[in-house]
């Protein structure tokens, strides 16, 4: 391989890209979503990288690049022949701290995000990534009571980046694309900081103040000046994709800099060390491959990972099975694209199927959980949606079924077992969601809470980490959920509490989540058991959660602040319902006109589902004080509000695509909502708690 054109623009001037390679240190400042993933891709690469085993005879292939590189220039060959000749991995961290050829072009190939040059250091970062949780582990040890402490970096940035910290603040992420060091004295990092800076100039002076919670959850880092040639700095070295969020940001007149102060944000791993040991080569290799074609649905760096592809290819050509795994990947790129039934995507997803069932009989591939879950994929991604199409969909769903349960049947691990019974579930539900026989449904309901207790009773049986508590609350929702579905609403019941249970243990708690778990208890109680007092004590205990939530802090842009907004409008919404129900109309008033108060204060253009809600409640309120006139005027309101939420939703449906509904089902919501306020014209009558929910709750 050639490094020249992989490294071009190095050659332009090396000393202005080492003047300036810290300006563009932080990959994306990017919103805590799984929606959005700009940076996201490039950390799961470096994840295939830091567990991929390498063919033997690796390393070589970059010794022979970087001699063709820098021909004709002794300095640097004689790094390379040292490196060639010395290298061992225990030194990884050593050779990154020399100023040589490694330093320069690794941090140049990460912050470039340069698929092929990353990859020929790939060997490199394995061995930076093992000896820095090496040293992780010891730094902690030393550590031990420090609790909290603090470390610093000097830098230059550009204006905009620090204005975009600035305002977007605890909502946005900053996560590091490159090795990130930095040092336990504020003097050294000051150090890097210019003294002649103005404050009107494009690029500004920044030093960094990072608080480290020694107790959270973060990729590796340590101290490394006993392993460094400039020991002098007490350098702390953080692994790529480290993640930090803002608390501050101001500006410092003496220092002429910007002090932006970080801390650790809360880090969700999806694989990490267990998912890779104690298992073969190509079971190691196949856990890297699917992390690249989990990367390859994404829409917006198709043209990456298809080098990624091509590259692993080339590295194993034996292993037949990584073209299974890209065209399944193809397959769902361009589903999530909107061609759902174009005939590529169906040839691909026929592709990989036809590749798979080659490996069937091979003990360390698990073929049957990938066909299964091509089949599901199938069916969702191709036919689910098309009424002509349904049966379709059901047959590939029992396909999928059929061919998890023989998974099933294979020597598992424990981790295994459960992403299949996950799985399971999962398409299970998507079957039963599309069934129209009852007694079919009751059936495949059966069997989904079968499965939902197996996985459940292998998560309390082997619960090994912090984050297994998390897992056994989405399997105690989910089996909710589905008794909700199928009226087992004592069940129900009792495994939200369970889940509220194992919630509320811990101090880190996302008050989101158990507010969620609260409403859907309130909403059982209300609708269901029409036991309005315990739906009152849970609607409260969910109210108090939401403003606790809903409190604005530092930083908070336009678009979260009105979400905020609007959730706290909802609650007080769904509070009147409550009321209404108790007949304390006084107090349903008073909550629907705080709900409109708080929404007539939203400056977003699309408040008219709350709008909407409110006159329907106000209705609801008029109605049972036989207040016929002006309930049907507040009807009449509500169905022209509903009628122009279905333009809003024909005409832009883009613009809800935050919701997280198909612009479809949202148009088929609102024809729901103006039919049932039909109803309730027609009958002069109150059916709010019958088969009519007001339009936020059917769309949360």
């Amino acid at each position: 391989m050639e490094l020249q054109p992989l490294l071009y623009d190095l050659s332009h001037d090396v000393n202005i890209h080492l003047q300036h390679e810290n300006d563009d240190i932080f990959g994306d400042r990017r919103r805590d979503s799984s929606t959005e993933n700009a940076i996201t891709w490039w950390l799961d690469f470096i994840t295939c990288l830091v567990y991929l085993p390498y063919p033997e005879g690796y390393r070589e292939k970059l010794i022979i690049s970087l001699k063709d590189y820098y021909r004709g220039k002794e300095r640097q060959l004689k790094d390379v022949e040292e490196f060639e000749r010395t290298y061992q991995p225990k030194d990884a961290l050593q050779w990154y701290t020399r100023n040589t050829f490694l330093f320069r072009l690794l941090n140049h190939a990460l912050r470039r995000h340069n698929i092929k040059l990353t990859l020929l250091f790939g060997f490199y970062v394995q061995d930076i990534y093992q000896q820095l949780k090496y040293e992780h582990e010891k730094f902690k040890l030393n550590h031990a009571g420090s609790g909290i402490m603090h470390v610093y970096r000097g830098q230059v940035m550009h204006e905009e980046e620090i204005q975009s910290l600035k305002s977007n603040g605890t909502n946005r992420s900053v996560i590091n694309n490159t090795f990130f060091s930095t040092t336990c004295d504020r003097s050294v990092a000051s150090v890097f900081l210019n003294s002649i800076m103005q404050p009107t100039d494009t690029l500004q002076n920044v030093l960094f103040e990072i608080e480290i919670n020694m107790n959270e959850k973060s990729p590796p880092y340590a101290g490394i000046s006993h392993l460094s040639q400039f020991n002098q700095e007490a350098e702390i070295l953080f692994m790529v994709g480290t993640q930090f969020v803002p608390t501050n940001v101001s500006y410092d007149a003496d220092l002429r800099a910007w002090i932006i102060k970080l801390s650790f944000r809360n880090w969700i791993q999806k694989r990490d060390d267990k998912d890779f040991e104690d298992i073969t080569v190509k079971s190691r290799l196949f856990n890297c491959v699917k992390t690249i074609g989990d990367i390859g649905v994404l829409a917006s760096f198709e043209r990456d990972t298809e080098a990624i592809f091509d590259e692993l290819i080339s590295l194993f050509p034996s292993e037949k099975w990584i073209s299974a795994v890209r065209f399944a990947s193809h397959g769902s790129y361009k589903s999530d694209r909107g061609q759902p039934k174009d005939l590529h995507v169906i040839s691909d997803y026929e592709h990989a199927l036809e590749i798979w069932h080659e490996y069937v009989n091979d003990n360390e591939l698990n073929a049957y959980s990938e066909i299964a879950k091509i089949h599901s994929d199938l069916a969702h991604d191709c036919y689910e949606f098309d009424p002509e199409d349904r049966n379709m969909a059901k047959n590939h769903y029992d396909l999928a079924i059929s061919y998890y349960e023989l998974a099933m049947k294979k020597l598992l691990t424990h981790d295994e077992t459960i992403e299949i019974l996950h799985s399971l579930v999962g398409v299970c539900e998507s079957r039963m969601d599309i069934t129209e026989i009852v007694d079919k449904k009751v059936q495949i309901a059966l069997k989904t809470t079968k499965y939902h207790e197996l996985k459940l009773q292998h998560l309390l049986n082997y619960r090994m980490r912090d984050d297994d508590d998390d897992d056994i609350v989405c399997c105690l929702i989910r089996q909710a959920e589905l008794q909700t579905k199928i009226y087992e609403y004592n069940g129900a019941l009792l495994n939200y509490g369970k889940a509220l249970e194992i919630y509320l243990k811990h101090e880190d708690i996302l008050h989101s989540n158990v507010t969620s778990i609260y409403r859907q208890v309130a909403v059982i109680y209300l609708r269901h058991k029409h036991d309005y007092h315990l739906a009152l004590k849970y609607q409260l205990l969910k109210h108090k959660n939401t403003l606790m939530t809903c409190t604005p802090d530092f930083g908070n842009e336009n678009f979260y602040i009105e979400q905020k907004k609007k959730h706290t409008a909802e609650s007080h919404l769904e509070l009147a319902e409550i009321y209404i129900a108790l007949k304390q109309y006084d107090l349903a008033t008073e909550h629907l006109r705080t709900a409109m108060k708080i929404n007539d204060e939203r400056s977003s253009k699309y408040t008219i589902d709350i709008s909407a809600a409110c006159y329907e409640i106000f209705a609801d309120v008029y109605l049972a004080l036989n207040q016929t006139e002006l309930a049907t005027e507040h009807l009449r309101i509500a169905m022209e509000l509903y009628k122009e939420l279905k333009q809003q939703h024909i005409q832009a449906p883009g613009e809800f695509r935050h919701l997280m509904y198909e612009p479809k089902e949202l148009i088929e919501s609102d024809e729901i909502k103006i039919k049932c306020i039909e109803e309730k014209v027609n009958n002069r009558s109150s059916i709010v708690f019958k088969n009519c929910p007001i339009s936020f709750v059917s769309q949360q």
